[in-house]
């Protein structure tokens, strides 16, 4: 009889084997949805920062230069 009532409770919250129904699977899905969009994210803004730095470091690059001729500000 305790069996029984465990599988019952189980199947009750929806973690019997074999189980598929939309609260089984929108959990999982949003996790994945969410870490996708994160990887996105990261990336992206990984590559706009090195781009914005290498903008950056090239008008340094002629503001030095031009500066360092003398006359030229």
């Amino acid at each position: 009889m305790l069996k029984h009532r465990n599988l019952s409770n189980q199947h009750e919250t929806g973690m019997a084997k074999g189980n598929i129904n939309p609260r089984t699977v929108v959990a999982p899905l949003a996790a994945f949805t969410m870490a996708c969009v994160l990887f996105a994210y990261t990336r992206s803004s990984i590559q706009a920062a090195k781009l914005n730095a290498k903008i950056h470091r090239d008008a340094e690059k002629q503001n030095t230069v031009v500066r360092g001729d003398g006359d030229e500000k």
